[in-house]
């Protein structure tokens, strides 16, 4: 048998033949030697996907076809090998996620239910008696509080793993630089650590002039921005001699990313595309959600990565802002609300550390810092 192997053949797809599909059952597997039959439809209500149907003894099953997002970024191949000559046959495939009819039948029958219960309720508040209508207040009274509840319950349990997050700060070594700014490890004077460039893209800061004008002009108090420390910051640019020069208007453009990465840090959705960031600009937002989600990622999800990451880029950040390279703990600690020492702990990756008998952090030069073994652990598993 020849180890080597040669691609001899592509055979890509064609509307005119019926391509492989690749199925995947998302709660269960294809059991060996099972009886099954395989469709393709339209779906009269989505004309331009078509739809995979698998129908077993007891069972029915459905997907769209290619219908995931790394489906419109990939094309996927099946490599068929001849084991004695060594060449290789690459068919184009596609791909479908396969679920259960009966969930589908589910949500149509939740939401039939849903719709009977509305027009009852309509019906009662119209023509119902006064002992009709108050049985309906009381039920209504209970929905309300029973969300309330599960509201509390989300935070409460969100809040726990975040402190169960604070309590192992641990990163894997080869993450490190994917968390943290470009920086210049020989740098000789502090002030040429970073380059904010690399920090806030020069395309995105030249595009944000009127934006920082528009900040400069207006009272810091009735901007929407809820962190006290950066309308102080904002405050302090405004009084200044010259507001309106560009190393003003650089300086507030920071100060509206920090807001953003604020806001990205302590926000609790999940879903980088439902979340908002900034209510100065959307360019803002839209250059974080590109730069700050996890790599190899398909969907746009806030995960731990996400959130480190804004923390290195935001005490970055508050460092040149700061003027002296210095911040003080304290600060960051209640503008990410973290504790102390996860913000020294963090503060270490972008070199910056504490100073001996303060509650500052100050900027040191890469060759001075070295970054501890607490960040080179790994990670416990949850």
């Amino acid at each position: 048998m020849s180890e080597k192997v040669r691609v001899t053949e592509i055979i890509t797809k064609t509307k005119k033949v019926d391509n492989p599909v690749i199925l995947d059952f998302q709660n269960g597997e294809l059991q060996p030697n099972a009886d099954v039959n395989f469709f393709k439809a339209k779906d009269s209500h989505q004309p331009n996907k078509e739809m995979a149907v698998i129908t077993t003894k007891n069972s029915v099953y459905h997907g769209y076809i290619n219908d995931d997002l790394s489906s419109n970024l990939v094309n996927n191949f099946l490599a068929i090998r001849n084991k004695s000559t060594g060449k290789v046959r690459l068919v184009q495939v596609d791909d479908v996620s396969l679920l259960n009819d009966i969930y589908h039948k589910q949500e149509i029958r939740l939401g039939n239910q849903l719709a009977e219960q509305s027009a009852r309720s309509m019906m009662i508040k119209q023509f119902g008696g006064r002992f009709a209508n108050r049985a309906l207040e009381r039920t209504e009274r209970m929905k309300v509080s029973v969300d309330v509840v599960k509201n509390q319950l989300d935070k409460t349990l969100e809040e726990s793993i975040v402190n169960e997050e604070e309590l192992n700060v641990s990163i894997d070594e080869t993450n490190i630089n994917k968390i943290r700014p470009p920086f210049n490890a020989d740098a000789k004077r502090v002030e040429d650590i970073y380059n904010l460039v690399d920090i806030i893209p020069a395309e995105l800061l030249e595009k944000l002039n009127e934006e920082a004008k528009a900040v400069v002009e207006n009272d810091p108090d009735s901007l929407p921005i809820d962190s006290e420390y950066l309308k102080t910051k904002l405050n302090a640019v405004k009084s200044s001699a010259a507001p309106d020069s560009s190393r003003s208007l650089t300086q507030v453009k920071m100060l509206i990313y920090m807001d953003a990465l604020q806001n990205l840090i302590k926000g609790r959705e999940k879903d980088l595309r439902k979340a908002t960031f900034s209510n100065i600009t959307e360019r803002v937002e839209n250059d974080i959600r590109l730069r700050f989600c996890e790599p190899n990622m398909a969907s746009m999800r806030k995960t731990r990565f996400t959130k480190e990451k804004a923390i290195c880029y935001y005490i970055a950040l508050a460092m040149l802002t700061s003027g002296e390279y210095e911040m003080d703990v304290n600060t960051l600690s209640a503008e990410l609300s973290m504790s102390r020492q996860t913000v020294i702990k963090y503060a270490q990756l972008v070199y910056a550390r504490p100073i001996s008998k303060t509650d500052l952090i100050s900027l040191r030069l890469p060759s001075k810092v070295k970054i501890g073994t607490l960040f080179t652990g790994r990670r416990r598993k949850h």
